[in-house]
């Protein structure tokens, strides 16, 4: 469910219109001959070409028009192929009764349709390896299967089943019943987030939206129970018509062949009902504030909206993303760098509030900080708003934006989901230009314009702060083309993998390690990396990140206990320069007291706002005694006893005895690239120690049951169930865990998903999931489920017990081998999608010892047997388990007796 996509970085969708007309093709109108039907298909609709364009990275959108209305974008490209349908409904085009109907019905259309029985298109999906997920906004709805199209039947097979669910779904009154189990569980679940509430506050107080619900997308419990199938078939028909949606194809297809599969199969001729429903936005004139009160969150939420530019106002959208830019773009913009003085950061992003073109979006200004700066916060972001018109840009200031956005907007087009939403967000407000025209645009505003977008927008906002209550306790394809990779070994022992590619934009990734893990003081490790990042002993964080910026270099760095990490973006120029950037902050960095006192406060802040959640408990446990079983209260005890001397020891022994392994992704036919690399990296980089695997042996059993509990007040309890055990590093046995997972929980059509969610309805989340440290594996089952009255204190017991049930299930049968090759189809795609992107591939290029591992647990997947996989599970599960359970005190009473009897040590 898509809530208010308040956690996008400077980057925004470019959903951007413009008035300039685009040349057109010759429209040619096509018939289909009839064909036999599968899967409700009957006779294929005609068709017309509308045009061509031309997109960047190369990339041409062919858009068609079928016959009853409907619009299909489709954008060839290599890499996985995304079908989605966006659907011009949201949760703002409901009456307040049924606020909730949008999203009750994205989960319905999943439910079975003509040619679909409940539950098939999961398994369709799931066998083809696919993954597969729909989202409900405010303005719209949209359903997509995404797939690296391992058979070549595949694009057919998901254009039947997209089609069916979307135009022919059953809705029978069992499966409207069956759905508000689930439904009503995850509206629990959204207000248990108190980010997400004070958005919500802020969006109805900016547009005086009168509304029961808390929740505007989710709608509330009530309304759920009391949706009949007559009132779903009703917003289904005045909602779900052909001229009100858009399908877009990306990936690996044939334009001629996907048009043709798709006007065999979408086939819908409803037309537009006379009248459909549009909440009325009657926009604030003056100052709105709010201030509420939560037991739910340790920490204050703030939430600021400004009416935004209207859907379909192009200039202004991407004069957005400018000021966006400015504000939020990096750690040297405005406003991070006045939040960053009382340990707080901000999110920035517009969303689309109306299905209507010409209404206006919202523009949201949110943070989560202490309490007790909420007003200092709040003043901080309306002087760095006013600055805008007061102290506007400079020319270096914009130059620097605009370089940043349009790399940023460059790499989008590697990625065929962004491509995707981008279109799809475009064509829903009936302009595709401003996805062309966008750096033209970009390269269109001026220092006035950024003066001109504050004043008419940023001027008037709705504030919704929520605080903490007082007295709360805290507590047969390859991944990577290894042909393309280079490696070279310098005399110094520095070790380079340099990837060809043909792209504008270089990705550098380094890892600094060494072979044993450190355990210092708890939160050493999270100070070093927040100091990484401030600068070198020559220049401090403003002046380094500065000079970095002016030049488009993207620069982060990271450590854990063993590893310092480096991750840059440049152009093929200043590769040279970036490198010796690099090197001055991994060899010189700017350990001094005072940012020693500043990390502190950060990361105090950042601590503060983590919610007491079972994993953090889980992990305490399993690896007690080791720096990665630091939790969050640890970091907090013991911050303030760090000193920079333990700062500096941690970073020296990172330094010694280090070997030095860097990934480079970039156009190496680029002589001046390469030379740049080379003799950068073997004259100015010192001695390392040669290349070796560094996994540690560190792997300690788990002998006895053990039961942590945690209390908090949300009405979900977060329930955990881990298992430690010891790996075996080789690729086919890596293929094994992760099928493994999969059965049991990792996708929708597992065997939790399907019987703790489905079948008993206990929660809308629940999963599997694996992780590895080192040598040592762990194995956890997840749910979050409503436990806090006295009709759901069972659910933890039912929970716990649903685990049991599946793990023996494994360990005692071997699973179906219709099971294990859908599996196979999951895992396939997961690795294949894992390195659409070159940032992507540059990663796992260090991640390993051997760059060419993914490969081969990819080629060992189709090895792996029904016994293997119990085999596998035995090995998994014959440790004892660790349970972390966070709830309610009144929860943890009424289990009192159950808990109990889960621990060995009684």
């Amino acid at each position: 469910m898509r809530i208010n996509s308040v956690n996008i970085s400077f980057q925004s969708e470019h959903n951007h219109l413009t008035e300039k007309k685009t040349k057109t093709v010759e429209k040619h109108v096509h018939e289909i001959p009839a064909q036999t039907p599968d899967y409700n298909v009957k006779t294929p609709l005609k068709y017309t070409k509308i045009r061509e364009l031309n997109l960047p990275d190369n990339l041409k959108a062919h858009i068609f028009k079928l016959e009853n209305g409907q619009k299909v974008v489709i954008v060839p490209k290599e890499g996985p192929t995304v079908l989605k349908t966006y659907v011009n409904t949201g949760s703002l085009n409901e009456k307040d009764e049924e606020r909730g109907i949008s999203h009750f019905v994205e989960h319905s259309l999943f439910n079975g349709s003509e040619g679909l029985k409940d539950g098939e298109f999961f398994v369709t999906v799931n066998k083809m390896g696919a993954n597969t997920n729909a989202s409900t906004g405010f303005s719209a709805t949209d359903y997509y299967i995404k797939s690296n199209l391992l058979n070549d039947e595949d694009l057919e097979k998901q254009i039947k089943i997209h089609a069916s669910m979307l135009e022919t779904p059953k809705f029978t009154p069992e499966m409207t019943e069956k759905e508000k189990g689930p439904v009503t569980s995850e509206i629990n679940m959204i207000l248990d987030d108190c980010q997400n509430i004070a958005t919500n506050t802020t969006i109805k107080s900016l547009f005086n939206i009168k509304s029961s619900s808390t929740d505007i997308i989710g709608g509330n419990v009530e309304n759920i129970n009391k949706l009949t199938r007559e009132k779903v078939l009703k917003y289904y028909s005045q909602n779900y018509f052909p001229a009100n949606m858009v399908t877009v194809i990306t990936g690996e297809v044939n334009p001629n062949n996907a048009i043709a599969l798709v006007s065999e199969n979408m086939h819908s001729k409803v037309q537009p009902p006379r009248k459909r429903y549009f909440e009325k936005l009657d926009a604030i004139t003056t100052n709105v504030r709010k201030d509420l009160t939560s037991n739910k969150t340790n920490s204050a939420h703030i939430s600021m909206g400004f009416v935004g530019p209207q859907n379909n106002n192009s200039k202004d959208k991407v004069t957005f993303d400018v000021v966006q830019y400015l504000l939020i773009g990096s750690s040297l913009s405005r406003l991070n760098k006045s939040l960053e003085k009382i340990q707080a950061e901000a999110s920035v992003c517009t969303d689309r509030v109306s299905s209507k073109p010409s209404e206006n979006s919202v523009i949201l200004l949110e943070s989560q900080i202490n309490d007790k700066k909420v007003e200092k916060a709040i003043s901080i972001i309306n002087d760095s708003l006013k600055s805008l018109v007061t102290n506007p840009p400079t020319k270096e200031e914009l130059n620097i934006a605009k370089k940043a956005l349009k790399s940023e907007y460059e790499k989008t087009f590697e990625n065929s989901f962004a491509i995707n939403s981008l279109i799809g967000a475009a064509m829903s407000d009936n302009n595709i230009e401003a996805v062309c025209d966008y750096e033209k645009l970009i390269d269109s505003i001026k220092i006035d314009d950024i003066k001109d977008f504050a004043q008419k927008y940023l001027q008037t906002n709705a504030i919704t702060v929520i605080h903490p209550k007082k007295n709360v306790s805290f507590g047969s394809r390859k991944v990577l083309n290894t042909e393309n990779i280079t490696k070279t070994t310098f005399e110094n022992n520095v070790v380079l993998y340099a990837n060809n590619t043909n792209k504008k934009n270089t990705y550098v990734d380094l890892k600094l390690s060494i072979p044993t893990s450190k355990n210092p003081k708890a939160g050493t490790v999270e100070v070093l990396s927040y100091m990484l990042n401030r600068g070198s002993m020559k220049k401090n964080r403003e002046d380094f990140y500065s000079d970095a910026e002016k030049n488009g270099i993207l620069l982060s760095f990271s450590a854990d206990e063993k590893n310092i990490y480096v991750k840059a973006q440049a152009s093929d120029a200043d590769i040279k320069k970036t490198l010796k950037d690099i090197k001055e902050v991994l060899y010189s960095p700017r350990l001094t007291q005072k940012e020693l006192d500043n990390a502190k406060k950060q990361i105090i802040q950042q601590v503060e706002n983590i919610p007491i959640n079972s994993e953090d408990e889980l992990y305490g446990e399993l690896f007690k005694g080791e720096y990665a079983g630091v939790k969050a209260d640890d970091i907090l005890k013991n911050i303030n006893k760090i000193t920079l001397k333990d700062v500096v020891e941690l970073y020296q022994s990172l330094l010694d005895n280090s070997q030095l392994k860097i990934a480079i992704s970039g156009n190496f036919k680029n002589e001046n690239l390469k030379k740049a690399v080379f003799e950068t990296l073997s004259n100015d980089f010192p001695k390392v120690e040669k290349e070796q695997s560094n996994i540690e042996n560190r792997y300690i059993e788990n002998e006895t049951a053990k039961v942590i509990t945690r209390k908090h007040n949300k009405e979900q309890a977060e329930i955990q169930m881990g298992y430690k055990f010891p790996t075996d590093k080789s690729p086919k046995k890596s293929a094994e865990y992760a099928l493994l997972n999969i059965i049991l929980g990792g996708t929708s059509s597992s065997r939790l998903f399907n019987d703790l969610r489905e079948s008993q309805k206990l929660a809308y989340h629940v999963k599997s999931s694996l992780d590895f440290v080192d040598d040592t594996g762990i194995c956890s089952l997840y749910i979050k489920t409503t436990t806090d009255n006295p009709k759901s204190y069972k659910n933890l017991e039912k929970s716990i017990e649903g685990f049991k049930k599946h793990i023996n299930k494994m360990i005692n049968e071997t699973v179906s081998q219709d099971e294990l090759n859908n599996a196979k189809a999951v895992l396939k795609n997961r690795l294949l999608n894992n390195c659409e992107m070159t940032a992507d591939k540059n990663s796992l290029i260090i991640k390993d010892f051997d760059i060419d591992r993914t490969n081969k647990i990819l080629e060992e997947t189709e090895n792996i047997s029904v016994q293997d996989i119990q085999d596998t599970a035995k090995e998994i599960f014959s440790t004892a388990p660790i349970y972390s359970i966070v709830a309610t005190d009144k929860t943890l009473k009424n289990n009192t007796d159950y808990i109990y009897s889960l621990s060995d040590n009684k």
